[in-house]
């Protein structure tokens, strides 16, 4: 601990010395601008001969170092203060904006144009958004490029929002889904029939089986979502989706 002492004291006392220096070179050069370079010079060594200048000097130096550290610390925490107010600024933007976007989710036929907005963050520069659906929801983010106005770095302010999608609603999807696709598989092969091309029997069983398969696995879906969401509700009952078809394979008794 005392070694740090002495080593901040060394590091003042070597800041001072070059401010006197500084302070003595400024001193002498107006002296040769006014009276010459010999006068100055003159009464540069009067004034080292003299024992109080040279304190005065000294103290003067270390005024002035003081001052300086002074008011660049105001300075600085001048400017960190308006830059924390421009971040709280931005911050409450950004939220109102995606909270707004948000509301917009819920409707059903809710449409985006990602990209930059017309508004703008408190360094002036225009904000950003994302947003993306998928099977489970929304996911909305408005961003700001924040103080170093480049995207994508540490310092961007950001509001995030997201409007999932309930469990019955994800199973009537996959159940929706798998219908689909087993109606699309379906009608290809019966169409490849159609057109002469006349697959084994074994193949054609397997294609088909393929189909109901994952219309039978939307179905367990939405059975177990709608199972799901009726314990969590208290006994409240809902129906799921159901395909309104089945196959049955192999030959009847």
């Amino acid at each position: 601990m005392e070694a740090i002492v002495h080593l901040i004291g060394a590091v003042i006392h070597g800041f001072v010395l070059l401010a006197e220096i500084v302070l003595r070179s400024v001193i002498f050069q107006i002296e040769a601008i006014r009276y010459g370079y010999t006068e100055a010079l003159v009464r540069s060594n009067r004034r080292q001969a003299d024992g109080i200048s040279p304190l005065l000097i000294r103290l003067t130096a270390a005024g002035l170092l003081f001052a300086s550290v002074s008011s660049a610390s105001c300075v600085l925490y001048a400017w960190n203060s308006a830059n924390a107010q421009r971040i709280a600024t931005t911050e409450k933007r950004v939220d109102r904006l995606a909270e707004q976007y948000y509301q917009e989710t819920t409707k059903p036929d809710a449409q985006f144009d990602n990209g930059l907005l017309n508004e703008v963050d408190a360094w002036g520069k225009p904000l950003r958004l994302e947003t993306e659906k998928s099977l489970f929801g929304w996911w909305v983010v408005v961003s700001s490029d924040g103080p170093d106005g480049r995207p994508a770095t540490s310092d961007d302010v950001k509001s995030v929002r997201a409007n999932w999608s309930n469990l019955e609603q994800v199973g009537g999807e996959l159940a929706q889904r798998g219908a689909d696709k087993a109606k699309d598989k379906i009608k290809a092969l019966f169409t490849r029939n159609k057109e002469g091309t006349e697959e084994p029997a074994g193949e054609q069983e397997l294609k088909v089986l393929d189909a109901a398969t994952d219309v039978v696995a939307g179905e367990i879906i939405v059975k177990q979502t709608s199972q799901g969401e009726s314990n969590t509700t208290n006994g409240e009952e809902k129906e799921g989706f159901k395909i309104p078809f089945k196959f049955r394979f192999g030959k009847s008794d």
